[in-house]
């Protein structure tokens, strides 16, 4: 007998939106029996304690793809998970999600579906998996209905993770969406977070697990290209790229946090510049009052970590170079010290920020005023009428605008002072994060040599900064006490960098008149030179 059409349709995957907020234990418990969630609780509180295992290969061939795979025991038999996406970093986690029940503890991977085994490396069906680390979790559960928003599982997980590199305990609130749009998810945390200090955990358990098992820093991320199309409007591609712009942010605040690696700071302060840029581009679209919180809290976070970012420039890029060429010097080598201190303590201050209860809010209320598109609930009738244009026209006035501000910033290059260099440099800043954001638009042949002429004089002001900005931390390095040791030293590094701008300067002309003799691409026949289809 043939088998009907509908059994030969692949069911769509499975997908889990989790939002993850952290805190001390006492804390979470005292919110998980508040007010907000017991008269929302649709269903009454179930215990459970939950021990997992997870598993990969001795190679994590799983872990590599984003895959997290576990068998889990509570107390009523075993299941065995598989989760894609896994590695994401994010506000809100977005997972494939696939589960069988099991018979016993034993791993079964053949037993999952087939679009879940299509997931699956070829390498975990040839090499097998071993235990990887196990959690042990007591999870309590409440079913939460928000009037007309959504239905959201509330899960309190207390616990730990045990691995072979030593143990990290669980102290969670997670938000599962059971039904609904994802701003619900935000809502209810931000209302959880009235109660006592939260933090948003952008990584999953089982993240946190490998990261401790291989001895490695959480990962930095480079922002991604909005996804747009010549036929979206407006407002469509506003929200893709403000999704960028949060992507970005989000995903570096682990890295962040953690400080091991300098990028992590780097890249989120670029994110939090983007978002920044983002709100300048639609700055008439946004009602004022949102863009006011929007700038200045994203300004507050930019500031936190800008001491950090400054002295790792000052260590790695103006001091590294000169201590190699006079490895002997023994006032480099005090300045390295004080140096290395006073970023030790720009990152105390960074995540001092970052796990504050002010970071966390301006995180939940972003993510929520992305969700449900706030802008248009307080749009003008002729914000509407520009929301609801083609994206094309926008785009191209505002490249015109941000290019001459550019200019003008520019003129007679040869003669401007470093102040004025300064302003030139961030309105070239500002031109380059628009081309990026609209860059989806326009044909990549077109775009490129604009973009890789913008690119090479920003690099050449950027170094004029970085020894502005050095001059300035050496000079309160100077101001302090105990500074003999390193007086010296402090005039070798700037003159060092002195003379190399000095030697920088016919490039640095040569690139600007590159730049200026670029051809401006979005002046191009949108019908021949646009992505567009006809």
């Amino acid at each position: 007998m043939k088998k009907s059409r509908k059994s030969l349709v692949e069911k769509p995957e499975p997908v889990e939106l989790e939002l993850r907020l952290t805190g001390d234990p006492e804390t979470l418990n005292a919110i998980f029996t508040s007010s907000s969630l017991t008269q929302a609780t649709v269903e009454d509180e179930e215990v459970t304690d939950l021990e997992s295992r997870y598993y990969d290969t001795a190679e994590l061939d799983l872990r590599a793809k984003g895959i997290a795979y576990r068998v889990r025991a509570n107390g009523r038999g075993f299941k065995q998970t598989l989760k894609s996406g896994d590695e994401a970093n994010a506000a809100v986690l977005k997972r494939g999600e696939w589960e069988t029940s099991l018979e016993d503890e034993q791993p079964k991977l053949e037993a999952l579906p087939k679009h879940a085994r299509d997931q699956i490396p070829k390498a975990a069906f040839k090499a097998g998996l071993e235990q990887a680390f196990a959690t042990r979790v007591r999870r309590r559960t409440r079913k939460i209905a928000l009037a007309g928003t959504g239905r959201i599982e509330a899960a309190l997980d207390l616990g730990e993770i045990e691995t072979g590199a030593g143990g990290l305990p669980i102290a969670e609130i997670e938000l599962e969406l059971l039904d609904g749009q994802p701003a619900a998810l935000y809502e209810l945390a931000l209302e959880l977070q009235k109660i006592g200090p939260l933090r948003l955990e952008t990584r999953s358990k089982s993240t946190r697990a490998f990261e401790r098992l291989t001895q490695t820093p959480p990962p930095w991320h480079r922002g991604n290209a909005p996804s747009l199309r010549l036929e979206d409007s407006v407002e469509d591609a506003m929200a893709a790229i403000f999704q960028s712009c949060f992507d970005q942010w989000v995903a570096n605040q682990a890295a962040a946090i953690d400080g091991r690696d300098p990028e992590g700071v780097h890249q989120m302060r670029v994110a939090l510049r983007r978002l920044r840029s983002a709100l300048s581009v639609f700055r008439k679209l946004i009602p004022e009052d949102q863009y006011v919180w929007l700038n200045a809290d994203a300004k507050r976070a930019i500031s936190a970590l800008g001491p950090a970012r400054d002295w790792d420039v000052f260590q790695n890029e103006l001091l590294a170079p000169v201590v190699i060429a006079r490895p002997g010097d023994a006032g480099l080598k005090a300045l390295g010290r004080r140096a290395r201190a006073r970023c030790q303590g720009g990152y105390r201050q960074a995540r001092k920020h970052l796990e504050s209860a002010d970071y966390t809010g301006f995180v939940l209320r972003f993510g929520h005023w992305l969700e449900q598109s706030a802008w248009r609930h307080a749009s003008s009738a002729k914000r509407a009428q520009v929301l609801a244009k083609p994206i094309a026209g926008f785009a191209g006035k505002l490249l015109e605008k941000r290019h001459r501000q550019a200019l003008t910033k520019g003129k007679n290059f040869d003669e401007l002072e470093t102040a004025k260099r300064h302003e030139l440099r961030i309105a070239m800043k500002k031109l380059r994060y628009s081309v990026e954001f609209f860059k989806p638009l326009y044909e990549k042949s077109s775009v490129k040599p604009f973009l890789n002429r913008l690119k090479a004089l920003q690099d050449d002001l950027g170094l004029l900064n970085d020894v502005a900005v050095a001059e300035g931390l050496l000079e309160d390095l100077m101001a302090r006490p105990g500074k003999r040791d390193i007086g010296g030293a402090a005039g070798v590094v700037i003159g060092w960098h002195a003379r190399g701008v000095a030697a920088a300067e016919p490039k640095l002309r040569k690139d600007w008149q590159g730049f200026t003799s670029a051809f401006p691409f979005w002046r191009q026949d949108l019908e021949a030179r646009m992505k567009v289809p006809h």
